[in-house]
């Protein structure tokens, strides 16, 4: 926020991307009120939506994508199935998988205003494989860097250890490498 108040001192275009939907106006808060860079991306219309009722200056929003989230929606593996799970030593697995890379939305307190976090998704994960009990599951889970990552840990392993699924915990990336 300081480096947005030199900007507007000196004139200097200044940009904030917003590559969530959470805590839009807060993020600029400053001393006793709010500043604001010359221009705001937001990664859709959702979150326009949601930074003008928030109060952010329409003047100031304009819609990015989040390049990222682009590229994840065309990504297709460089390995198959088989050579992952030899890969990344579950070469035995036959199931169904399912990844679970979860946003750290504990982190910034949002039961309160939508219902639910990672935590609470892992809770509806749960009761969903539970009922597939003829069924086998690997479900592998990356946290996000800034996720509290012994909770996950945590939340997980009481319920998948006394089922008919198995679980993966990678901090880092699970190899995806076609080598």
């Amino acid at each position: 926020l300081n480096c947005i108040s030199f900007a507007i001192q000196k004139k200097i275009p200044s940009y904030s991307f917003i590559d969530h939907w959470t805590s839009l106006k807060n993020r600029f808060r400053f001393k006793d009120g709010y500043i604001y860079p010359e221009n705001i991306l937001v990664i859709d219309e959702r979150a326009y939506e949601m930074a003008v009722s928030e109060g952010i200056p329409e003047e100031t929003l304009n819609v990015f994508p989040n390049p990222y989230y682009s590229y994840l929606t065309n990504w297709r593996p460089a390995v198959s199935k088989k050579d992952f799970l030899k890969k990344n030593e579950m070469a035995n697995f036959s199931g169904k998988i399912i990844s679970y890379l979860p946003e750290p939305l504990s982190n910034v307190g949002v039961i309160p205003k939508f219902g639910l976090d990672e935590y609470y998704c892992l809770e509806l994960l749960q009761q969903a494989l539970t009922s597939f009990e003829k069924n086998r599951f690997l479900v592998l889970i990356k946290p996000h860097p800034n996720q509290d990552t012994q909770k996950i840990k945590e939340k997980t392993l009481s319920w998948i250890e006394t089922r008919n699924f198995q679980f993966r915990y990678r901090q880092r990336s699970f190899d995806t490498r076609n080598r």
